[in-house]
């Protein structure tokens, strides 16, 4: 600021390609912001040597009151910053940048939404801010799974319960036919387990299915023997006939 009262140019960039905007957006300092938008030739659309904007640094750098100034002057804000808000875990950011329009499911080049983004990191906060501005918890990934899935996969138990909470479809299934409770089975997450085997029918269901191995199956062939033990157990409180599944696990 003292620079600028001597002459020095707002829009001048240093060896990195910062101009003295980018610098504030980096300290956080929303009046150093407000200071050097007085000044002739301040341009909110510059990006850095890295392509990086004002808003996307404010992002990184976990600044929300100067994003949310940044955004109230108008500075753009690129779609993957939903993205990079919900991998850091800033629920109050998500909702920042889904106030001013960003696409709630947006996919990044990975083919992966916020939400997919969220339920990888186990951001609970994320989710449930997503879940709250309406945003699709069915949609598949590049891969075909679902948010439900992805949760299921990593193991992520308070994401998987607030998703189902939410309204996610817990029946979803991968091109393959595989349930959440098959690749709860298959990472030996046995407290997803716990929580996807609460629902008798779905469980029954997956059984049933002979086009697909059992959960207890892959399990095996995984050498999660404790996990096959806990499926054997569950199968058995249903009435249903163990045996079949003990068999069709020996010979997998």
């Amino acid at each position: 600021v003292l620079l600028l009262s001597r002459g020095g140019q707002v829009v001048a960039k240093n060896n990195w390609g910062d101009t003295p905007l980018h610098l504030a957006a980096r300290t956080g300092s929303v009046l150093l912001l407000r200071r050097l938008m007085e000044g002739d030739g301040a341009c909110l659309l510059d990006a850095d040597s890295q392509g990086e904007t004002l808003t996307s640094i404010c992002v990184a750098e976990g600044h929300l009151q100067p994003l949310r100034f940044l955004l109230k002057k108008g500075a753009p804000a690129p779609a993957h910053l939903l993205h990079t808000a919900a991998r850091t875990g800033r629920a109050d950011m998500v909702r920042a940048l889904l106030k001013v329009g960003l696409q709630k499911n947006a996919k990044d080049p990975a083919g992966l939404t916020a939400v997919h983004v969220a339920v990888d990191h186990g951001h609970v906060d994320v989710v449930l801010a997503l879940a709250q501005a309406r945003a699709d918890l069915d949609r598949v990934d590049a891969h075909g799974l679902s948010p439900i899935l992805r949760a299921s996969q990593a193991g992520q138990l308070r994401v998987l319960e607030v998703l189902a909470q939410a309204g996610a479809d817990t029946t979803a299934t991968s091109p393959r036919g595989l349930t959440a409770i098959h690749f709860a089975a298959l990472g030996a997450h046995v407290d997803c387990l716990h929580f996807l085997t609460r629902q008798p029918q779905q469980l029954l269901t997956v059984l049933n299915d002979a086009a697909v191995p059992t959960p207890a199956e892959l399990a095996a062939q995984a050498g999660h023997l404790s996990t096959v033990k806990l499926l054997v157990y569950c199968t058995s409180a249903l009435n249903a006939d163990p045996h079949p599944l003990i068999a069709r696990c020996h010979t997998a």
